[in-house]
């Protein structure tokens, strides 16, 4: 399966439609983050103009669309949530944790922080 992950062009942040993120964590995985989404978020689902109502897994806010599965992280939030696994894995003092070092990190890769969030969520639903 050919997963394409969209990015904003104004790095606002990254959408996955529905077939994205069921060859990323499977059917099973899929189903159970489409019932994570609760309320209503702002703005509508690129994929089919509905709603989008607010999702939290593993810790990092997004929105997700109960139509048709797909889902939208912003950048700001997934920045927030690199920098928190930094603090934890080199500690809160370390270089590595300080938010100017990421500001100015030659590369910020959304798309492989959102992989390895759904795929934590899957693994941790195997269990």
């Amino acid at each position: 399966m050919n997963i394409v992950i969209d990015t904003c062009p104004q790095d606002h942040g990254i959408f996955l439609d529905e077939g994205d993120v069921r060859g990323m964590v499977g059917p099973a995985a899929s189903s159970k983050i489409r019932g994570l989404i609760r309320g209503t978020a702002q703005g509508e689902c690129p994929g089919c103009a509905s709603t989008l109502g607010d999702l939290r897994i593993n810790d990092v806010a997004g929105a997700g669309c109960r139509n048709c599965g797909s889902l939208w992280f912003r950048n700001q939030e997934l920045k927030a949530h690199v920098h928190e696994v930094r603090k934890r894995a080199y500690g809160a003092q370390s270089m590595a944790a300080r938010l100017e070092v990421m500001r100015d990190a030659a590369a910020f890769y959304p798309a492989e922080v959102i992989a390895g969030i759904l795929t934590d969520f899957q693994l941790e639903q195997e269990l």
